[in-house]
This record gives C-alpha cells, sequence and structure tokens, in this order.
C-alpha cells in the first residue's frame, strides 16, 4: 500500500513538472500567508477545534478516536468483542500516532496543530480560486440554500415538524456547517475538489487526480466515489476517450495505485459486519421523506434560476446543472443512521454548485443590478448559516466559565461513546466481520 501511494507521488510529481497552469495570479506574498493563517485560525476555532468556542455533539466521536487510537494498539479493536474496528480513520493517525510517541496530556495540543494546519491549506486553496478576495472566501464559506432555510425555519419555529424527518437529513449544508460536524472528512474532500477544480479549469490530464483520490479514501468513502462520477464526466465532456494513447497512459499510471492502494481499503471497508440504515428514501416514510425531498427539488431550481441569471460562462452553468442532478438522484438513497451518505457528499455538491457565481463576479454584481430580486434570495441563503454563529459568539471561553458547556470532547473509547450516545447499529457497523479477508490477511 505504502509502495503503491510513492509510485503515485512520483507520477505525480513528473506530471506536475511538465503541466502549464493558467491563473491570474498564483504568487502568494507575505500578505497572503498572514491573511490566510488568519483566515484559517477563526475558522477552524469557529468550527469548535480546541474548544474555544461551542462544539457539536460530534466532537464527541471525534475525541474518542483520537484518544483510542492513542492509547490502544493498532490496529484497534473493541474491548466488548475483540472485533477490529473498521472506520476511515485518515484523518485520526497524525495526532495519535504523535501521541503514542510523546505523552497522552499533549494529545489535545496535536489535534488542534493537525486541524489548524488542514484548515490552513483548504484556506490557501480557496484564497486562490477566490482570487485573493476576503469578502469572496466568507461568503463561499457561509452561503447555504432554500433547503437548509426552510430546514431551518421548521425546527427552529415549529412550523412543520411533524412533516419533517429528523434523521434524513436531505439538505446541502454551508461548507461552514460541514466544518463544525466533519472537519474529518470536509478538509480532504475539500483539497482534492480543489486540485479537481484546477484541472478543469486548466483541461488537464485526469492523470494528476489519480494521487489526491489514492489517499483522500483513507480519510472519507462517499465524497470519494461522487468525485469519480465528477471526474469520469469532465473526461467524457473533453473526449478523452477518444484518445486511445492518452486512455492507456492515464491507465498504465493508475493500475499499480490501484492495486496496491484502493483495493485493499476497499476490502478493509467491506469486511464491516453491516448493518447500517439503508434502502430508497420513500422506505422511510411518507409524507415526511417526500417533504424533506421537496425543499430539496426547490433548492436545486432556485440555484439553477441564479445560475442562469447570474453566470456568464454556458460552460459553468452546465457544470452547475450537472451537480444540481447528482444532487437530487444522491438524495433518492440513503445510507446511515444519519444519512452520511447524502450529508458528507454533500461538500462536494456545494463546493461545485457554489464556486461557479465566483469565477466572474464583475459578471454576477453587474446582474444583480438588474435583477434586484435576487438580493432578497441571497440573504434567505446567508440567514440560517449567520444564525449558526450565535450559539458559538454566546457560549466560549470568553464567555463561559463551565468549560463543559462548550467542549464535547471526553477522552473515552470509541466504543464506550457508541454505548453511550449511539445505537447498537452503529457499533455493528463499525466492527469487523468474523472471517472476513481483513480480520485473517491484513489484521496483524
Amino acid at each position: 500500500m505504502i509502495l503503491g501511494i510513492i509510485y503515485a507521488f512520483v507520477t505525480f510529481c513528473k506530471d506536475l513538472k511538465y503541466t502549464n497552469f493558467n491563473f491570474p495570479d498564483v504568487s502568494i506574498t507575505i500578505k497572503d500567508i498572514l491573511i490566510i493563517a488568519i483566515l484559517s485560525l477563526i475558522w477552524s476555532a469557529l468550527a469548535g477545534v480546541g474548544g474555544i468556542f461551542l462544539q457539536s455533539t460530534d466532537w464527541l466521536g471525534h475525541s474518542s478516536k483520537f484518544y483510542s487510537l492513542a492509547t490502544s494498539k493498532w490496529p484497534l479493536c473493541f474491548s466488548n468483542n475483540n472485533s477490529p474496528v473498521i472506520y476511515y480513520f485518515g484523518f485520526y493517525l497524525a495526532p495519535a500516532l504523535l501521541t503514542k510517541y510523546t505523552n497522552t496530556s499533549l494529545l489535545g495540543f496535536f489535534i488542534w496543530i493537525w486541524t489548524y494546519l488542514g484548515f490552513f491549506i483548504v484556506s490557501c486553496y480557496l484564497y486562490l480560486l477566490l482570487r485573493k478576495k476576503t469578502i469572496h472566501f466568507i461568503f463561499f464559506t457561509f452561503i447555504g440554500g432554500i433547503s437548509t432555510f426552510l430546514v431551518w425555519i421548521g425546527w427552529q419555529f415549529n412550523l412543520f415538524n411533524s412533516l419533517l424527518h429528523d434523521k434524513i437529513n436531505l439538505y446541502v449544508m454551508t461548507i461552514f456547517e460541514q466544518s463544525c460536524w466533519a472537519p474529518n472528512q470536509l478538509i480532504p474532500v475539500l483539497i482534492v475538489s480543489s486540485i479537481l477544480l484546477i484541472t478543469i479549469q486548466n483541461r488537464l490530464s485526469p492523470s494528476l487526480l489519480i494521487l489526491p483520490l489514492a489517499t483522500m479514501i483513507f480519510w472519507t468513502v462517499f465524497p470519494t466515489l461522487i468525485l469519480i462520477i465528477i471526474i469520469a464526466y469532465y473526461c467524457i465532456k473533453e473526449k478523452y476517450y477518444l484518445d486511445l494513447n492518452h486512455i492507456k497512459t492515464v491507465a498504465s499510471k493508475a493500475i499499480i495505485p490501484f492495486i496496491t492502494t484502493i483495493i485493499p481499503i476497499l476490502i478493509y471497508y467491506s469486511s464491516s459486519q453491516g448493518g447500517t440504515v439503508k434502502g430508497f428514501i420513500y422506505q422511510f416514510g411518507i409524507p415526511k421523506v417526500f417533504t424533506n425531498y421537496s425543499f430539496l427539488i426547490i433548492d436545486v431550481i432556485c440555484m439553477q434560476f441564479l445560475a442562469h441569471l447570474l453566470i456568464k460562462d454556458a460552460n459553468n452553468k452546465k457544470w452547475v446543472a450537472f451537480i444540481n442532478i447528482l444532487i437530487l438522484i444522491a438524495g433518492l438513497y440513503r445510507i446511515g443512521l444519519y444519512n452520511d451518505f447524502f450529508t458528507r457528499t454533500a461538500i462536494v455538491f456545494k463546493f461545485f454548485q457554489i464556486i461557479p457565481f465566483f469565477l466572474d463576479f464583475e459578471y454576477l454584481i453587474e446582474n444583480l443590478k438588474k435583477h434586484k430580486i435576487v438580493y432578497l434570495v441571497i440573504i434567505i441563503f446567508l440567514i440560517q448559516p449567520t444564525f449558526l454563529l450565535i450559539p458559538k459568539l454566546k457560549t466560549n471561553i470568553f464567555t463561559e466559565t463551565d468549560i463543559r458547556k462548550i467542549k464535547f470532547e471526553k477522552n473515552l473509547p470509541f466504543d464506550e461513546i457508541l454505548r453511550i450516545y449511539h445505537s447498537q447499529i452503529e457499533l455493528k457497523q463499525y466492527s469487523c466481520k468474523p472471517n472476513s479477508i481483513y480480520e485473517h490477511y491484513l489484521s496483524p
């Protein structure tokens, strides 16, 4: 597996050497680095990293995985049945490994440094893609959608709670909201999505994406699958399938990483006992699911309407349309107790749905003046994510003396957290199947 990653890295470096990028300005000054450092520091803190501002309850899970990996033998096993744990641990390995060779008391510090570094890299990509405009950066992370707004209104004011499914999660979260719940997946997804966007903008060879995808699958599964679909669409759109020599070149570069890296990882994931909630959404109750999906349809229609009015480039409009179609298709099937499939692939969807609006911002501003009704839609898009900040500004280390009201991090084993706060479904889902290939041949 390590050899496959090394091979993919060497191939990536060789391809990069002979690649020409067409960016207006890719130079980074000291001032830019300071701006990126401050933006990523504020972003990571507001997302809950370090427990400075109110954390989401998902930090119970994040902290337990860090703690278990830092204090237990690898591969990690559940204590109740001695079963190896099947989970995408990519995000958690570095801080846990550093803690193993230093001191357990330093775990929190390593988590903060590691996660901040991830936010810094993401911010570098976004800052450059958004033409070094800080205000664009802020809008990009906070812009939501009609579905997000309607669901939020529903829960806040008890308007139609009886018609909403509380676990189906069929709305496309903002980038900021995703960072509060799942920085472990947001960071790699945004990095690889940025690389893919650069590839698309410059019409580069898809071979540049082999290394990012081979490493990303360690960190997250469902977004990787969606990115592969987007890459396939890009290849078809650019008619790479007509160039047999190019197909042979890409295949020859991909075959070793695929065999040595992706196949073992897929075997690892498939060794899970399963038992997760899954099925087409109509199986989980009508009219509740119908209401959630209706909001999603309204969201997609609004985004496509805005793309028609505010995006100049016809190619970018087609990309938004393609992403909107993917959103509607992905929303039809549920995987996971809290629909992790849609919730996390929504990071990819939001990135490619929103960023085309910023690629020709002057045209967008010009057309906003012509269609003033659009201002109302944008304000609605920003209301819910803005209100997400209110509890964080109210509950933080500067306003609250009881740290337990701010931090959800607990130094407890992963399986204990699952038993206390979740159902047996997830405990079974993350357990290894007896006599599986992973247990027999890959797990020491």
